[in-house]
């Protein structure tokens, strides 16, 4: 850009568009033409990256956000100023930058002399179509995130199996690993309410990878608090093959829902491919995932815990005894090459006992972690669970026998797998289908999975011609004599979803409980249960907590949902204009007596189901309307068949059952 581009002022500033990365602007500044002033447009993009390179005095280079777009460059409307790196460069980096008003940059003389110097722009995050790089032959360099992108629809967009990155709508080098320190890689891309350029605006998923190396028996915590999904996967470099896959963020989900994280500790020292895959529904698109080193802590879990000179119990008599509670540090994860019983051990330092424990979660608790450490490319089961513990009190359904739900048929075959250990990272010791009979031995919580859910079921069964023990989401088996409550597959301490219960009961938003307004609204249907109506709150709205903005004044879906039942305004016109929906209890009553109710009497009426099956068929079409649970059972389908993630009615009552935990009828 030449020398006469370039103003001094707001209204004679130069135009730069970041359409394309590294954009230079070359100039000089002194005596006489004292500042420039260059307006940047970021083009949907959040960030902002600033390099100077000059000669003679350092110049001073500012960026500004012109909010009130005045004209005017105050002292108030000041983002960021670039920092010395060397002798002859400066740098200034901005990012969550708000692109509905203009950005400018000020390069401004400091001396009686003049500056020579070259300006580069750098939006990271941007985008072109994938035909567009294809044709220029940009590859991302090492070390850098390589990121596709597909365009999806609402039906289709959380069903990651059918994701083809072969064939992106676009592609992107979104910048550098971001390797330091204990950092091995991070990602962090905010779109704020936009997408990238050929990429529209909501139901779109991306796929970014890049290459990790990470040491055997050591310990990295990957975390993500992201707007929407979130799931990961190590691959293999040189043969492609997947080791570990990562899927209970999985969710719906904001920045607000708090952060996830599982510590990991690779099998083998070497090269992983590190994919993270992303689906973005609604409103804000945010990505912001880290992998770094950590050196956990542990603390006992059972009664008492064994601590051995080498990682076996053969031949190996105790050195110490560690007691229920005690802490202690874990250097790093090891493999035994002779104990077929305790596969995994930490090599731990406790006061000045240095030896190794078993790994087995029934033993050990990574303190400050929400689950134990998964093994990257391990091929090995992990070790047997202890034998139950009765100081615990009964869970519902001990003991008793369990069949596989119907629920099973949103999965990829309708079967669901039977593991190894609790964690969808366990060994697949084999797969069963809808009806398969099991004996329930107890219900323990372990590794997250769809929509966090974490409690597990320990089964026994007859699994590929002889009798086996494992671990089966408990959201997949319906426990009989259950006393009539509610199967949950929601541990009762899951931090994911006690924020939904302190909401009902203790509102950040409101004066009083919202739990009378839900008990009287059950109370006036003999098939209903407060439960239920706490079950369709947690997950239309978690209770308010996800709304914009948070409260009963809230809205979802694109602004449709109105309050914590998040009735529709397309379909509820009278309701919504009269302004009622704002009020918990007037929102609570009209759901149940004005939607539910009414879908429940419809389906008595005109269909055969019953029982549960009829409340289910009313949850579903709480959800996606009364044609479209018609239309299912016509096409003979699950009345969850058309609900948004297939999987509406059941998830209500999982959540149900997770609220009669906590005493709700």
């Amino acid at each position: 850009m030449s020398i006469r581009d370039i103003g001094n002022t707001v209204n004679r500033s130069a135009v730069v568009s970041l359409n394309q990365r590294h954009q230079t602007i070359q100039n000089t500044v002194g005596a006489i033409d004292t500042a420039d002033v260059i307006e940047v447009r970021l083009n949907g993009r959040s960030r902002l990256n600033a390099q100077l390179s000059y000669g003679g005095v350092r110049p001073l280079v500012t960026l500004f956000h012109d909010r009130n777009r005045d004209g005017r460059l105050g002292a108030n409307e000041q983002v960021a100023i670039a920092r010395s790196v060397s002798s002859s460069t400066d740098e200034l980096k901005a990012k969550r930058l708000d692109t509905s008003s203009p950005y400018y940059i000020q390069v401004v003389s400091t001396d009686a002399g003049e500056s020579t110097y070259a300006l580069t722009l750098d939006a990271p995050g941007a985008t072109t179509s994938a035909q567009a790089i294809r044709a220029q032959g940009r590859v991302a360099a090492p070390g850098h995130w390589n990121a596709s992108f597909l365009n999806r629809t609402r039906r289709n967009l959380t069903d990651y199996r059918r994701y083809d990155f072969s064939q992106p709508d676009a592609v992107d080098d979104l910048g550098r690993q971001g390797k330091r320190r204990k950092t091995v890689a991070e990602l962090t891309i905010d779109y704020g309410l936009g997408s990238p350029p050929a990429i529209q605006r909501d139901n779109f998923v991306m796929e970014a990878w890049t290459r990790v190396r990470l040491r055997a028996g050591k310990f990295y915590r990957l975390s993500s608090n992201s707007d929407d999904g979130m799931r990961f996967i190590f691959r293999d470099t040189k043969t492609g093959e997947t080791l570990t896959e990562l899927n209970d963020n999985w969710i719906d989900r904001s920045v607000r829902s708090g952060e996830w994280s599982q510590v990991l500790t690779p099998a083998k020292t070497g090269r992983y491919d590190f994919y993270v895959q992303y689906y973005e529904k609604s409103e804000a698109a945010v990505v912001d995932v880290q992998l770094e080193k950590i050196n956990p802590t542990g603390r006992v879990l059972a009664a008492a815990l064994n601590v051995r000179s080498t990682p076996s119990t053969l031949n190996n008599a105790p050195i110490d005894v560690l007691s229920a509670g005690e802490i202690f540090k874990i250097r790093r994860q090891v493999t035994s090459s002779t104990d077929t019983v305790y596969h995994d051990w930490y090599r731990i330092v406790s006061g000045k006992t240095r030896g190794f424990v078993a790994a087995g979660t029934n033993f050990v608790d990574i303190v400050g972690e929400a689950t134990s450490a998964v093994v990257l490319g391990e091929r090995g089961t992990n070790p047997p669970a202890l034998p139950d513990d009765t100081s615990k009190p009964p869970v519902p359904g001990a003991g008793t026998v369990g069949v596989i739900s119907s629920s099973v048929w949103i999965t990829t075959d309708d079967r669901i797998a039977i593991r190894s250990d609790k964690s969808i990272s366990g060994v697949e010791l084999g797969r069963v289908g809808e009806g398969t009979s099991l004996s329930v031995v107890e219900k323990v919580t372990g590794g997250r999975y769809l929509n966090g859910f974490d409690s597990w079921y320990r089964v026994r069964l007859n699994l590929n011609g002889r009798d086996q023990e494992g671990f089966v989401a408990a959201y997949y088996v319906d426990v009989l004599n259950d006393g009539g409550r509610y199967s949950t597959g929601i541990s009762k301490d899951n931090g994911l979803y006690k924020p939904h219960l302190n909401e009902v009961l203790n509102p950040t938003y409101y004066q009083t409980s919202y739990r009378p307004y839900i008990e009287q609204a059950a109370s006036r249907y003999s098939w209903l249960d407060a439960s239920v109506v706490a079950g369709i709150g947690s997950r239309e709205s978690a209770w308010g907590r996800v709304l914009s903005p948070p409260g009963p004044g809230g809205t979802g879906d694109g602004g449709h949902g109105r309050g914590l039942m998040q009735i529709d305004d397309r379909f509820h016109q009278g309701f919504i204009g009269s302004g009622r929906w704002s009020r918990p209890k007037d929102n609570i009553d009209y759901a149940i007596d004005e939607v539910l109710s009414q879908s429940y009497v419809y389906l008595n009426v005109n269909t055969s189901l019953n029982g549960t099956d009829l409340l289910r068929g009313a949850i579903a079409a709480y959800n996606a309307g009364l044609s479209s649970v018609m239309t299912a059972l016509q096409q003979g389908r699950d009345v969850d068949y058309y609900t948004t993630g297939q999987d509406y009615s059941w998830d209500v009552l999982n959540r149900a059952g997770w609220f009669q935990l906590h005493g709700w009828t």
